[in-house]
């Protein structure tokens, strides 16, 4: 299958496109679209800080590729172990969707899985069997949720993982750092350039959306309505494929309006394009060479060539670099103040949600759209059909971090449930 595309651009706005040469063109599109103001505005920046705990995540991914794996047979499984299990859960006698699988590599102690999951497997020795009750929390996936399952575990394998030893010899092996004092100290240095990145970038869309919002539309021309198609059909089958659903209203919600996307889509390209042709800026043909040489590593493809070939809407991939380009003129021409969490995200001083409505994207899901606050508790998860539930199109929702004890990543597709 032909990917769509893949943009792994540097982080924030201040990606520079430059070089000289042969330019595509760009489409002016001033006739439809009467811009609001895109120079001259302010916007608000949250930069995380980087925590201890950021940094010791930086260390332990540096050691593991230096790591041995070695498999126990004489002790039960535990923290920071890879067991490799088979299991099968039912509910009320019968398997559910997800509750089973084979062959999963699972490192406890990550929180991938539900914690009572994980618990009932620490202690587990190679060639054990186990039968354990777990209670899915309120707020899972909108099948499960509440139902207490029952989960028969097979451990097949328990791996040790043993790091390499983290002092000054290591650190001056791997790096050009004689302590670890000074690896640290840099490491603070890079997360903390690549978390104001971030915030710069997240600032820049923020100041895209404010733009967009501001401006009138006309109806787009047809052109670049079957241009938006294309592209939404090829990110709805990316997303599709991704999460394994047969139908796009099961991730973005019954109430999904695709035409209501489309004009959405259009809009924000009109936009884009019309500030790029006012201001000149254009995507040589060097920049989007240069762009395919970047992604062709990064996507293991032997030439630029092969991985051009790979891409069924080029139209779309050079849309997102001139986006990008236009993203950093946003940053040079506007400003951008500091602010604390809590006002980034509307919050009050218990850390609840405000009033005010957040742009977000979630995971390219295009139909956004408002919850009342009174009809979640802080820390729900909405997924799937939850996001369609008294909400109406183009308002805006945030949603948070998944809690905890919920997880986040499973082992297989096939292990949604038991995360």
């Amino acid at each position: 299958m032909k990917k769509r595309y893949t943009l792994l651009l540097a982080a924030g706005c201040a990606l520079l496109l430059s070089g000289c040469g042969g330019k595509s063109d760009v489409k002016d599109y001033s006739k439809y679209v009467e811009l609001g103001a895109y120079t001259g505005l302010s916007a608000d920046r949250y930069v995380t800080e980087v925590t201890d705990a950021d940094v010791q995540d930086y260390i332990e991914s540096d050691l593991m590729p230096g790591a041995e794996y070695n498999e126990i047979t004489d002790r039960g499984a535990q923290d920071g172990d890879v067991v490799v299990i088979d299991y099968t859960g039912t509910i009320d006698g019968k398997e559910f969707d997800g509750g089973s699988a084979t062959d999963i590599e699972m490192e406890l102690g990550t929180g991938s899985y539900l914690d009572e999951f994980e618990d009932a497997i620490v202690g587990m020795k190679a060639g054990e069997e186990k039968t354990f009750d777990l209670t899915f929390p309120e707020g899972y996936d909108g099948v499960v949720d509440g139902q207490t399952a029952t989960f028969q575990v097979s451990v097949k394998s328990v791996i040790e993982v043993v790091l390499p030893e983290y002092n000054d010899e290591y650190v001056a092996s791997i790096s050009d750092y004689s302590t670890t004092a000074e690896y640290e100290a840099n490491i603070r240095e890079t997360l903390a350039q690549e978390y104001e990145e971030e915030a710069t970038s997240n600032a820049c869309e923020d100041l895209l959306y404010t733009v967009i919002s501001e401006s009138t539309f006309q109806e787009a021309p047809k052109e670049l309505l079957e241009a938006c198609r294309t592209a939404m059909a090829a990110e709805e089958a990316d997303i599709k494929e991704m999460f394994g659903a047969d139908d796009i209203t099961d991730l973005y919600g019954e109430d999904y309006d695709p035409d209501a996307y489309l004009e959405e889509m259009a809009n924000e390209r009109m936009v884009v394009y019309t500030i790029a042709a006012k201001e000149g800026l254009e995507l040589t043909d060097e920049e989007y060479q240069a762009s395919l040489e970047e992604n062709m590593e990064l996507d293991g493809y032997l030439t630029a060539e092969d991985y051009e070939a790979s891409i069924d809407d080029k139209d779309s991939y050079k849309y997102e670099l001139l986006r990008q380009k236009v993203l950093n003129f946003l940053a040079d021409n506007n400003t951008f103040q500091d602010v604390s969490e809590d006002e980034y995200y509307d919050m009050d001083e218990d850390g609840d949600w405000g009033d005010e409505e957040i742009d977000m994207e979630l995971q390219g899901v295009a139909a956004l759209a408002e919850a009342p606050e009174e009809d979640f508790a802080e820390g729900d998860v909405l997924e799937g059909d939850d996001l369609g539930d008294d909400m109406e199109d183009g308002d805006a929702v945030f949603i948070g971090d998944s809690p905890e004890d919920v997880g986040s990543e499973a082992g297989a597709e096939d292990a949604e449930s038991a995360e």
